[in-house]
């Protein structure tokens, strides 16, 4: 639906709805949507495959202004794949740092 020319959603939220690897499909296609400017995928525990192909997408994305993205078991792998991406995307506007997945990462890595 989101890579089809006739349907234009410019909104859309896919919170907590527990999608887990199943959302790859779903960030897959916003790299080429042409309409889409706010995302929420928070809540769907994607983990860093989902970080890598949100990434990717980003990198092309040209419309996005405001994504939500927290509580998605993302570590610190996943945020160092999506800094690059952030660093070469110029449209992303507002994005509330993702502070549940932050602070498990960190917890995780100065445990180990």
């Amino acid at each position: 639906m989101l890579s089809s020319e006739r349907v234009k959603i410019t909104m859309l939220s896919l919170a907590n709805c527990g999608l887990k690897g199943d959302i790859i499909d779903v960030l897959d296609t916003i790299g080429t949507n042409e309409n889409l400017v706010k995302l929420d995928i928070s809540g769907n525990q994607m983990g860093d495959k989902g970080a890598f192909v949100l990434s990717k997408a980003l990198q092309k994305n040209q419309k996005l202004r405001k994504l939500v993205w927290d509580n998605n078991s993302t570590t610190i792998v996943g945020f160092t794949a999506f800094g690059i991406a952030l660093s070469r995307n110029r449209t992303l506007q507002q994005m509330p740092f993702p502070m549940s997945d932050l602070l498990a990462s960190m917890k995780r890595n100065l445990l180990c």
